[in-house]
């Protein structure tokens, strides 16, 4: 409750320091860390001093005590504003989530895994673990009721490499016309893709799931710019010699596509695949200012058509016929003829 304070006490001489509250608990049960905000007349000399156990050959258990302190008229709690984490029960494997801020330039929210040999958790490369939890706000006294229902949804998995059923996806280049594609195969298994436009070129290879030393590829849309990066934050500007994460200017914002990218718009990035990040043929791509365009395989026919078509222009085409017929067509016969002679003779009677 917001009028109960806490503090750490001293089991052995009773003295007991008052807590603000606490930065950070430890994140590794070997290491029994934790760190504390204090009054500012505090010195961490008084606090050594308070919890110093030279000389002893016993632990000091230290304990948690609570400050009591009157309740507020007209406290409602059920009715104050809560943000859950729900992050579910009984996974397997080691996890640290942290939240709070630093010295970084934005609010840190990260679910670091932490797998470890003993119970085979630990990522080797080529593996993949995918973590389902839920964040929600609502009002307090309905906090355990939606935990609840969200709780048994949760979902900790790790995948094996030889799990997957990757399908080949490659990408083909028209220099000629500065365009370029990714193609997938047609089905999951399919190691193989086509693509039929004569002048195309392959240039990298890749899979539509993870596979040992190859990195997730990005195809980021900006206006006319297409370039294909393996760092979403590779156009991040690096003003004065700063280096990521703390290169932002006091005051001012950061955005991880600033180099290519006019600030009033927004991109996007798509994940393409999994490719080999010595694959030097994305770099020409790049240098170039290829276009990604999702037509640069189609191939356009060469000869014509055997039947006519259902629907003839009415007017003459602005280029002329490549293979021009020798004959002119002759007119179909009349689907409706007249059942009896017109009363005007034909000014122009056939042969």
């Amino acid at each position: 409750a917001p009028w109960v304070k806490f503090g750490l006490k001293n089991t052995v001489t009773d003295a007991v320091l008052e807590v603000i509250y606490v930065h950070k608990w430890s994140h590794k049960p070997h290491l029994e860390y934790v760190y504390i905000v204090i009054d500012s007349t505090s010195s961490a000399a008084a606090v050594n001093a308070m919890f110093d156990n030279r000389g002893s050959d016993e632990d000091l258990p230290i304990e948690v005590v609570a400050y009591n302190r009157p309740k507020p008229d007209n406290y409602t709690p059920g009715r104050a504003t809560a943000f859950t984490y729900v992050y579910g029960r009984n996974s397997h494997g080691n996890s640290r989530r942290r939240v709070g801020s630093s010295s970084r330039d934005y609010y840190v929210f990260t679910v670091n895994w932490r797998g470890n040999t003993r119970d085979k958790t630990i990522l080797d490369a080529g593996k993949t673990h995918a973590h389902r939890s839920y964040m929600f706000a609502s009002r307090l006294d309905s906090v355990e009721t939606r935990a609840k229902n969200l709780r048994d949804k949760t979902k900790s998995v790790t995948i094996e490499i030889e799990e997957w059923s990757p399908r080949r996806v490659d990408i083909y280049q028209d220099a000629a016309e500065s365009k370029f594609v990714a193609v997938a195969a047609s089905s999951p298994g399919t190691l193989s893709t086509s693509c039929p436009k004569a002048g195309t070129s392959l240039v990298c290879e890749g899979y539509s799931t993870p596979k040992i030393y190859y990195q997730p590829l990005f195809y980021m849309q900006c206006g006319t710019s297409t370039p294909l990066v393996f760092d979403p934050y590779h156009f991040t500007p690096l003003p004065g010699g700063r280096t990521f994460p703390q290169h932002a200017a006091s005051g001012s914002a950061v955005r991880s596509y600033e180099k290519v990218c006019d600030l009033s718009a927004r991109p996007t990035w798509k994940l393409i695949g999994f490719f080999d990040p010595n694959c030097s043929s994305l770099n020409t791509i790049n240098e170039n200012s290829y276009t990604y365009d999702g037509a640069t395989c189609d191939s356009v026919g060469s000869t014509p058509t055997t039947s006519p078509s259902q629907s003839p222009s009415t007017s003459p085409t602005s280029n002329p016929s490549k293979a021009p017929s020798h004959s002119p067509t002759e007119p179909p016969p009349t689907m409706s003829p007249s059942t009896s002679p017109t009363s005007n003779p034909s000014k122009a009677p056939s042969h």
